[in-house]
């Protein structure tokens, strides 16, 4: 069966997951402004010759701490993957051993991407710090939920070959505002002022557990690395 390049097309159980896989604080949809697309509609297997490095950051205060204004200054544009690309990217993310696959069993690509057409600036805008936009930056990022880090905020990072232009940025207004509304009706419901205080409040209850987990990743790891030079 193939996959339709329309979101609202999608059978309803894989729509309301795509749907919620949109929504943010508090379940409100996210503002978005255009699809992305292949500009070779349907062919995936070629689009994986544009990338250049596929990495993850897992640490969201990080990201600010290092560049605080990557989105503005990075000219980054808030988008959503077509369900062909998104599909074809969980499949690839996924591919391999599974200590070496980006994507892990229990985290979940979501639908939600911010892209740059210009991924190093031009220096033609000042930045946080009083410099100019020269920074590198990478091309596609794309939030992940699920997972050990889910609390920490993660993102798959793609860098594309340079000079490579493999997307389309479909900015139809009338389906971006019914993929929108559609959202709203559907899957997880916007929170309530008092619903939002329970959710954080229990949030913050496993909060320590959930950074007792993340020690105990590392020092596993740790014992893995050794253990792999040894070998080596």
């Amino acid at each position: 069966m193939s996959i339709p390049e329309n979101p609202l097309e999608l059978p309803e159980d894989e729509q309301i997951k795509y749907l919620d896989g949109i929504k943010g604080y508090r379940n409100m949809v996210m503002p978005f402004e255009f699809i992305l697309r292949l500009k070779k509609p349907w062919e995936f297997a070629g689009f994986v010759e544009c990338i250049r490095s596929v990495w993850t950051q897992t640490d969201y205060a990080g990201l600010h701490a290092t560049d605080p204004n990557w989105y503005e200054f990075g000219r980054y544009q808030t988008g959503i993957l077509e369900p062909y690309l998104l599909q074809n990217f969980d499949n690839f993310l996924r591919m391999g051993k599974e200590r070496k696959r980006v994507l892990k069993d229990d985290q979940t690509l979501t639908p939600v991407c911010y892209f740059t057409e210009t991924p190093k600036g031009d220096g033609t805008f000042r930045d946080g710090w009083g410099g100019y936009d020269r920074q590198l930056r990478t091309d596609l990022m794309i939030p992940v939920e699920g997972g050990l880090f889910d609390h920490w905020g993660q993102y798959i990072m793609v860098d594309l070959v340079e000079g490579s232009r493999p997307f389309d940025l479909d900015c139809n207004p009338k389906l971006i505002e019914a993929i929108k509304n559609k959202a709203k009706l559907v899957g997880k419901q916007e929170l309530t002022d008092e619903e939002w205080k329970e959710e954080f409040a229990e949030s913050m209850r496993t909060l320590k557990e959930k950074d007792e987990a993340v020690d105990r990743y590392w020092e596993e790891q740790k014992v893995l690395w050794a253990k792999e030079n040894e070998e080596n």
